[in-house]
Parts: C-alpha cells; structure tokens; sequence
C-alpha cells in the first residue's frame, strides 16, 4: 500500500505518481496540462476529492470523498461505485499493491485476483493485473478465467499489446479445448490490431487449418478476406477467403 495521499494521472493516462504534498502534485498535474487528474486520497468526507486541469486550472469534479479511512479493497470498492476511471486509477496505485500481494500468495483462492482484476479494468490498467497473473506459472482454473476475461477487455478496448500477451498466456496454459481456438483468433485480431499484418494473416490462417469447423474459424475467414483486401489489396485472394466461408454452408453471423 502507498503512503502517498496526491496522485496525479497524465491526460493519457500514461503516468499515475504519488506525492505527500499537494503543492507537489498541483504542480505536476499543471504540468502535465488540460485532461490531467489530481486525486486527494483521503480528502475529507463529502468534499471533492479529485480535480482536473482545464484551460490550465485545477476545477473540481463532482465526486464527494467517502470514508477513506477503510482498508485499500474498501476504498477500491467505493471509487469503482463512482465509475470515473481516474478516479479508480489513484486507488489502485495506492492500495493495488495489496492486493497483487494477495493474488500472488494465494492464487488457490482467488477472491484477490478476482478483486484486482475488476479494479484494474475499471481503472483500464489490464497490463497491472496482467504482470500479476502471468509471473504465477501454477495453473488454476481462476488464472485462465481471468486472463480470458483480460484479453476479451483489453481486445475490445483497444489494448493490443495486453490482449496479445493475455491471450498468448492462456493458450500456454488452458487444458480446455473451446479456449484454444478463441485464443488462437484473439491473437489473430491484436496481431493486426497491432498492425503486424503478416503475423496476422499467418495466425488467421492456423486459425482456420487447425479449427475448421469452429465458429471462430468463420470469424477468421471473413476477417482474414478484409485484412487481405486492406493491406495487401489482394482482391483474389481476399474473394477466395469469403468464398470460403460461404462455402462452409453454415447458418453464420459472419
């Protein structure tokens, strides 16, 4: 847990530090500029606790502090309920920690995991959660729930480097045979997300070889068809992949 009291997020999100001193974090977060965050953890009840910059100002939000006297899974719980990601951000810096202690000592159990995990995708921080999972090579049913659950977020939300490692994790670990080609076209999809085309094309490619019949498989060919005309305007060969996947003659969403 952080003895810091002021986080300050960047406008990107890139940088969540901790400082003892307001003066310190006021600073930073003007520099930082428009869309930065500052957070007073342990602001007093009903009092705004975090602040933005606008126009080169700190303005307040329209969040009111609770009692931040309660333990770090607590206070984690009360800025999920505000649903304002900065704002969860800050708490997960100061008591993540804790947490991922947790998860690491006990990965049988799973509640940790499960809790950092929820608090790191509000916060849309999969990769903290990520590095925590994945350092625990033991193989629970817990771990590759999570890390499923990981990737289809980070995947969605456009976190390409966290989807392709999570995805990449389960199919290292998962005895389940429904995970494998699921990860198999999630790796697929953050591969071009990433804009690693060749890769792309190759894993849509396995994809469809080793699981025809899948309905990831019918995913995999229409996206395999519109990543062939995009990046490589290949007209044939991207007609060729939906021929196929009508030819397949099942009742598909694709």
């Amino acid at each position: 847990m952080s003895d810091f009291r002021y986080f300050v997020i960047s406008s990107g999100g890139e940088r969540c530090d901790g400082y003892e001193q307001r003066r310190a974090a006021e600073a930073v977060a003007l520099e930082y500029g428009d869309g930065a965050h500052l957070v007073d953890t342990v602001a007093a009840v009903y009092t705004p606790l975090i602040e933005i910059v606008e126009e080169g100002a700190l303005k307040l939000l329209g969040f009111g502090a609770w009692n931040t006297a309660l333990g770090p899974a607590e206070n984690l719980i009360e800025a999920v309920k505000k649903g304002y990601g900065p704002l969860v951000r800050a708490f997960l810096a100061k008591g993540g920690n804790g947490l991922a202690r947790e998860a690491r000592e006990r990965p049988d159990n799973g509640i940790g995991a499960q809790l950092l995990t929820d608090y790191a995708l509000s916060a849309a921080r999969p990769e903290f959660v990520l590095q925590v999972l994945t350092e625990d090579k033991r193989e629970t049913r817990w771990h590759v729930e999570l890390l499923l659950r990981i990737a289809s977020h980070a995947l969605k939300h456009g976190a390409y480097p966290a989807a392709e490692s999570a995805y990449g994790a389960v199919l290292g670990r998962s005895r389940v045979p429904d995970h494998v080609p699921r990860s198999l076209l999630g790796l697929a999809r953050s591969k071009q997300g990433l804009g690693r085309a060749d890769d792309a094309r190759e894993q849509y490619r396995d994809l469809i070889r080793r699981y025809p019949r899948r309905p990831e498989a019918d995913e995999g060919r229409y996206r395999l068809g519109v990543l062939l005309a995009d990046a490589y305007d290949d007209t044939a060969a991207s007609l060729a992949a939906f021929r196929d996947l009508v030819d397949v003659g099942r009742h598909s969403s694709w």
